[in-house]
């Protein structure tokens, strides 16, 4: 997984796809039923799920009858000396006149790592995107970003329903619609996916606003060739030759009026 799919969203895709030929809602969806979520917390759980899979953060559970003594002392060593995670489940089966019963066993769990505080990505700094961006000669656009960025985190930016917040490899912008949002993400690697802001839409009929919108703002935004007739897309990168904050804030102002109504969403 972690090898072969590097886009994260890709993946989300691919699972919300198989979820649409059988009926079934997707991946955002069942997990809020599911764990009773709000919409707030349906959204922060997907978004530490796919950040999960991009840091390639993974918990493995392998299911056994009888789990040897070398396999244990393998399943140590990886958790106490990595960030790999590995548990095994060892299952004791009984009959008993009519009764089966199937008692499980987890080793790995009690394994306390010394590394973690060493070895866990922080958050990173603004400085760390502008040291990023100056070898590309992107600082200045970088910079009006972060501004933009620090006055939303801190309340200073007036459109309602727009959100920012960093994970160890973004800076992403967030702005809520009704029922669906869309997301510009600036990467500590500046040349992630040949670089520029990731931007993308999610919500029923919300991306076709949405790039509608994109269109009028940035008049040619790199994006791909085949957007998906689904409830999300991914818009394309924004090339930060071509970024501005005053572009950005007339965007989010005209995004933050998106409603959805039927397939195509409309202004109010």
């Amino acid at each position: 997984m972690w090898h072969n799919t590097r886009d994260a969203n890709n993946f989300l895709q691919q699972i919300n796809s198989h979820l649409a030929k059988i009926n079934q809602p997707d991946l955002p969806t069942r997990a809020q039923e599911y764990f009773g979520l709000t919409d707030e917390g349906r959204d922060q759980l997907i978004q530490q799920v796919l950040q999960n899979f991009q840091d390639g953060s993974f918990k493995f559970v392998v299911l056994m009858d009888t789990l040897h003594e070398q396999l244990k002392s393998l399943i140590l060593y990886l958790n106490q000396n990595s960030q790999f995670d590995i548990y095994a489940v060892e299952l004791k089966y009984y009959k008993h006149e009519a009764y089966e019963i199937v008692i499980p066993r987890l080793f790995g769990s009690e394994v306390k790592k010394d590394l973690t505080s060493k070895t866990k990505p922080g958050l990173p700094a603004d400085k760390d995107f502008l040291d990023a961006y100056a070898k590309v000669n992107q600082q200045k656009e970088t910079q009006e970003y972060l501004d933009i960025f620090r006055d939303i985190s801190e309340g200073r930016f007036t459109a309602t329903g727009v959100f920012a917040h960093k994970t160890p490899k973004t800076c992403t912008i967030t702005v809520k619609h009704d029922q669906g949002k869309t997301t510009f993400s600036l990467y500590i690697d500046p040349t992630y996916e040949g670089g520029g802001i990731d931007v993308w839409a999610y919500g029923s009929g919300v991306w076709r606003k949405a790039q509608q919108l994109i269109a009028e703002i940035i008049p040619d935004p790199e994006r791909p060739s085949d957007l998906p007739n689904k409830s999300y897309a991914r818009l394309g990168k924004w090339a930060m030759k071509d970024f501005s904050r005053e572009k950005l804030s007339k965007l989010i102002k005209k995004l933050i009026i998106i409603r959805r109504k039927g397939e195509d969403g409309v202004n109010n």
